[in-house]
């Protein structure tokens, strides 16, 4: 204005030039022109305005504590109209909004108003100050946030333009980057192409992506529009786009045509190789099918030959491997150890096996199924099984050439003789057998050819597939280990030439990491020797012992079945036990020799060479007289120190905790350091009192303590304490074996121990002269001890092979059926027995036929007299359709029966005892109308119905919604279904709550001739309605006024009666509004 006025004043300027002048200088602030923002990459900017309040901006206004401004004029203004439950209208203010407490605090911030004090009173604030806006100070600081917030935007875009590539600039801004490419200080010559397909987005780690806006999408009619403005020219070509000067574009898409002609004679060169090693494919098969048959041929003509299989297999198995490396932290392989008996011994073949955490013994069954050696899951894929041959077919090089436009592949050569050449060695051949040529043998054939026995007691090309039980253990970790029993199978399958590999899978019901609940890995091998060691493949000494042997590893197999067999209650710490006992009596031996030799002047060479004989020792301890199984729980012996000892007869705990060597728990220090197992402080104790050692302190101090002794083994009292609760403990278990065998039964001593009761029945000092016989079923042995102490596993029936062969070592005669197992001194009275046997089977046969005869005509009888009562029911109802309608008579005392009310008043009261409902109908007479009302008492729910005939239901506003009209005098066949309303309380065991008003309502059907009934009860009780659904029957005409139920009674009720009390009951309601 000022300048406008000094050049008005100097040029002479008339007063009404003037005056216009300053129209037009006032005219120009008022439309100013906002150059356009750009999309939002940064987060919202925070103003600290007083604490703890926040104000942020997001280019959009001031947001504070995260709650905008809302304008609440219309949150206190304005009326509603309510209908109330008793029909009425009334008007009601409509309520402010449901909001949080900081919602109305920043909305009385927003208008200057304080934030103190609870929600009513800043809903009050607000409410007086409901058309007011924002303050003047938070405008201005919105616009100077508004301000800084956009300035901020455009800084980050212009660093974010610098760091873009020119791909990125281009999907950012297509007119900016065309601009400073082709139209700055140093324009580009060449053409700039790029695809369009591709969509670009920003990608910043220091940005939350919740805010961030994607760049402008443009069409390619709008990107060729601003390359035209800016005189560049632009082509597209499939998914690329082109721009740039007209002869540099046109050069571009002369190299991208090129290009898109390369690739696609490429690809087509690459479908003519697939189509090539398809043809190659295609004559390969061919040429196996023809040796095949070939092969096959052959093989019919010579005999069988046998592969020679025993030796040392390297096995390799992923999981068995790595689970080892995790354990131990070292990378060892699993090894497998073959040998065979000699052919006069039978020939059954034998394997040591040592898969790093699994070891033991393999007993190869020849011919056998998984399930016919007690486990399922494995396949029984005996026999040939077809594998590709080593088979190379030569076939050249694939060389695409492009002449002429045309695209040409030079011809595949295929040479069948390479093929020829592979499968000369029969071995190969013996491969290729179909299965259905192989010899097959019944399982129940008990006498077999001496040819064919041999046959199958070596792999061969015939023979492949073997499989086998496994007995060993587990190590898991530290010095405990798991035994397994006969249940644990697999197989192995010997692969050509000769049997030189082989694949296997191992079963075991523990887990096998990497392979599931139920273990079942897969392994392969290969023969790596001849010789069968005892020493592992993996040492790397040089010591060499002698070759193991098909005896050594069927006693070992025993050896197995009588530890699993003396196995106690708990398996696992009975074997951590016994390996404890050994490790404690040889460092006891130790200390001793070591003593004897400081006061005998001994050297340290003979001290070695005893040392070396107590490990022999006992590394071969003798083998204990065999057990009974256990049936009597642990014995326990307690000391003064308040410690309880107990024996289950494999060893001696203390507390429930055994004796540990703890050598292997202490092998390293981490930064000076010990590392400990993780255990209680009373396991750590246990150790201490095992070792003769103080028992206080904390357990850092008991582990310094065993860390000191820890190669000490037991006291010489714990060791004599052991010994003679040992003893205790199986000679008690032998009185309890022969006092539980003079309580069996014949049947239970068969069952508990064959070999005796024969001996005692037919061998003893008074021979049986009759048969006996038991069912070929598991029998109960005793219910009077607990389950878990009867190793069942070690004392099963023996199967009927068994039985016979023990009753031919007696001298006794045994015959078995389907059923039973009889046995008897001579076969006159076997077969005796076995007839009676069958007469009892026939006899029995023959009732479970007439019984089920029997249940069969029952049920033809019960469906006949059911079909009738339902056509008597249907005539019944034709024909009161068919005569006059008749009126029932409902009056009286029903019984009522609803699971709702029964399980409300039991949740309320704790009663379990079963509350009976009731309903008194009652019914005015003809000359009031015979309008029908009802005394009920549904246990917490009690009042009175009024009835209100008819199937349908009219809608009245001064009844509640139920026709007012003069009702029928009584239920009848026509019209069965009443709607009722009703009034009265609900009872509550600490107070009752009246005033329930018309809204309530049901309704009732009556049942063929009004005896029976069953309807629904509507109730609204906490701003829940339920429905309730209730059956009833008619048990006397009489309407006593007391509960029909209880022991008193009184006189009737009547009609008028619960009349009044409807009444009673629409005053308390009146009174109430």
């Amino acid at each position: 204005m000022d300048a406008g006025k000094r050049k008005a004043e100097n040029s002479e300027e008339t007063a009404p030039d003037t005056e216009v002048k300053k129209a037009k200088v006032a005219d120009q602030p008022a439309q100013p022109e906002v150059p356009p923002h750009k999309r939002i990459i940064i987060p919202p900017i925070s103003h600290d305005l007083a604490a703890p309040n926040i104000v942020t901006c997001d280019g959009s206004g001031i947001v504070f504590n995260s709650t905008p401004f809302i304008p609440t004029s219309h949150c206190f203004s304005g009326t509603v109209n309510v209908v109330t439950k008793s029909g009425r209208t009334v008007k009601q203010t409509i309520a402010p909004p449901k909001q949080r407490i900081e919602w109305w605090k920043a909305q009385c911030l927003y208008r200057g108003l304080s934030a103190e004090g609870d929600i009513q009173a800043l809903q009050k604030r607000v409410k007086s100050a409901q058309n007011a806006g924002v303050t003047d100070e938070l405008r201005a600081l919105e616009e100077r946030l508004n301000a800084d917030f956009w300035l901020r935007n455009e800084e980050a875009h212009e660093a974010q333009w610098r760091s873009f590539s020119d791909v990125k600039r281009a999907g950012e801004d297509w007119e900016r980057f065309l601009r400073e490419k082709y139209l700055g200080r140093e324009p580009a010559s060449d053409a700039f192409s790029y695809s369009s397909w591709m969509p670009w987005r920003p990608v910043q780690q220091n940005l939350q992506l919740s805010y961030l806006e994607p760049p402008p999408l443009r069409s390619h009619t709008e990107m060729a529009c601003i390359a035209e403005q800016l005189g560049l020219a632009f082509e597209t070509i499939n998914s690329q786009i082109v721009v740039g000067p007209a002869q540099a574009v046109a050069a571009q898409i002369q190299k991208i045509h090129e290009r898109e002609v390369l690739a696609s004679a490429q690809n087509l060169a690459a479908q003519e190789r697939e189509k090539a090693r398809a043809r190659v494919a295609a004559a390969r098969d061919r040429a196996m099918a023809e040796m095949r048959a070939q092969a096959i041929l052959e093989a019919e003509q010579k005999p069988e030959e046998e592969w020679e299989v025993t030796g040392t297999w390297a096995i390799d198995c992923e999981g068995f491997e790595c689970d080892w490396a995790d354990a131990s932290g070292e990378s060892l392989k699993c090894k497998l150890v073959i040998v065979s008996e000699p052919a006069s011994e039978g020939g059954r073949m034998w394997a040591s096996f040592s898969f790093l955490r699994f070891t033991g013994v393999f007993k190869f069954e020849p011919g056998k199924s998984r399930e016919a050696l007690g486990t399922g899951g494995c396949s029984d894929n005996e026999g040939a099984q077809p594998m590709e041959a080593d088979i190379k077919l030569k076939v050249e090089d694939v060389k695409p050439k492009v002449e002429d436009g045309t695209l040409k592949v030079e011809d595949v050569e295929i040479k069948p003789e390479v093929i020829i050449k592979n499968l000369q060695d029969s071995e190969v051949k013996s491969e290729y057998l179909d299965l259905d040529i192989k010899p097959k043998v019944e399982d129940d054939i008990t006498v077999l050819d001496t040819q064919l026995s041999h046959r199958k007691s070596h792999p061969s090309s015939w023979h492949r597939t073997w499989h086998y039980e496994w007995r060993g253990y587990q190590w898991l970790s530290g010095a405990s280990e798991l035994e397994f029993e006969d249940s644990q199978c697999g197989s192995i399958t010997f692969d050509p030439p000769n049997g030189s590999t082989l694949t296997g899978t191992f079963e075991t019901s523990q887990l096998i990491p990497e392979y599931g609940t139920r273990g079942q890995a897969v392994f392969t091998g290969r023969k790596v020797s001849a010789s069968t060691p005892h020493t592992d493949l993996c040492d790397d000494d040089d010591e060499v012992e002698k070759d193991i042997t098909a005896n050594d590893m069927a006693q070992e197999w025993i050896d197995w079945g009588k530890d699993y067999s003396h196995g106690s209650l708990d398996f696992e710490w009975a074997k951590l036990i016994q390996h404890a006992d050994m490790h404690a009596w040889e460092a006891s031996a130790m200390d001793a020799i070591k003593r004897k030799a400081e006061d005998s002047g001994e050297t340290a060479l003979d001290m070695e060479v005893k040392r070396v004989k107590v490990v022999d020792q006992a590394a071969q301890p003798a083998i204990p007289p065999p057990h009974k199984r256990i049936v009597i729980p642990p014995i326990s012996h307690a000391v003064a120190s308040q410690d309880i000892f107990t024996c289950d007869g494999s060893g001696i705990l203390l507390n429930s905790i055994p004796f540990v060597p703890t050598s292997h728990f202490f092998p390293a220090a981490v930064e000076d350091e010990i590392v400990s197992p993780r255990q209680p402080i009373k396991w750590w104790m246990a150790q201490c009192t095992y070792r003769g050692l103080d028992t206080s302190g904390r357990m850092r101090t008991l582990q310094e303590r065993v860390r000191s002794a820890q190669n000490v083994g037991m006291t010489d009292e714990i060791c004599a304490l052991e010994e003679k609760l040992k003893a205790d403990f199986w000679a008690r278990n032998m009185e309890t074996h022969e006092s539980r065998w003079r309580s069996f039964s014949d049947i239970q001593k068969a069952e508990e121990d064959c070999e005796r009761f024969l001996r005692e029945r037919y061998l003893g000092r008074e021979p049986a002269s009759d048969a006996f016989s038991w069912e070929r079923r598991y029998m109960d042995l005793g219910t009077d001890l607990p389950w878990l102490l009867l190793d069942h596993d070690s004392h099963s029936p023996l199967s009927p092979a068994e039985t016979t062969n023990l009753a031919r070592k007696l001298g006794l005669v045994c015959e078995t059926n389907r059923s039973h197992i009889v046995v008897g001194p001579n076969t006159q009275a076997v077969a005796v027995m076995m007839q009676d046997i069958c007469e009892q089977a026939r006899r029995d046969g023959a009732q479970r036929y007439m019984a089920r005869k029997s249940a069969k005509a029952h049920r033809r009888v019960v469906a006949a007299e059911k079909r009738a009562r339902a056509k008597t029911r249907t005539l019944a109802v034709l024909n009161a359709w068919s005569k006059p309608e008749e009126e029932w008579d409902v009056s009286g005392t029903w019984e009522i029966r609803c699971k709702d009310f029964e399980k409300d008043y039991r949740y309320a009261t704790g009663d379990t005892r079963r509350k009976k409902c009731w309903l008194v109908i009652v019914s005015e007479p003809a000359s009031e109308g015979s309008r029908m009302w009802a005394s009920f008492a549904f246990l917490h729910w009690n009042g009175v119905f009024r009835f209100e005939n008819g199937d349908t239901r009219e809608t009245s506003a001064d009844e509640g919604g139920l026709s007012n009209s003069p009702p029928n005098p009584r239920p009848s066949l026509h019209n069965r279904t009443w709607y009722y309303q009703w009034r009265g309380f609900r009872w509550l065991s600490y107070q009752s709550e009246p005033g329930w008003e018309d809204s309530q309502r049901g309704e009732i059907a009556f049942d063929i001739s009004g005896s029976t009934l069953h309807g629904t009860l509507e109730t609204s009780y906490d701003t829940e309605r339920t429905t309730a659904h209730f059956t009833g029957r008619k048990i006397s005409r009489s309407t006593p006024h007391a509960d029909p139920f209880s022991d008193g009674g009184g006189p009737d009720i009547t009609a008028q009666d619960l009349a009044q009390e409807w009444m009673v009951w629409d005053r308390n309601d009146r009174e109430s509004d």
